[in-house]
């Protein structure tokens, strides 16, 4: 089996107070990710719950992202860095089904 296409999951709780900013670095993210080659797709939630809010990025191929990882400055993630409260639970998942979006 060859190169699994996979998203990786960021779950930030935002600062108090900071939540609009979190979103709005999170857009700028998704942005500059998507310059990217590999990059597929980035999504954005707020949990309902907790306030929380979830990032999805989807990559071609782990090596996709990895060169990617690579390449990316580091200090694209100050802004996020600063409006959250800890560190980001982060999840990589395998893509096993494809429901045909490009």
């Amino acid at each position: 089996m060859g190169s699994l296409e996979f998203v990786r999951i960021y779950r930030l709780k935002p600062a108090e107070g900071k939540a609009e900013q979190l979103a709005a670095v999170l857009v700028e993210l998704a942005d500059a990710i998507g310059a990217y080659p590999g990059s597929r797709s980035r999504e954005m939630y707020r949990d309902r719950a907790d306030g929380s809010y979830v990032f999805a990025e989807s990559w071609l191929s782990e090596e996709a992202y990895a060169a990617a990882s690579a390449d990316m400055p580091r200090e694209i993630f100050a802004p996020i860095m600063a409006v959250i409260d800890g560190a980001p639970q982060v999840t990589t998942l395998d893509r096993l089904t494809y429901d045909g979006r490009a």
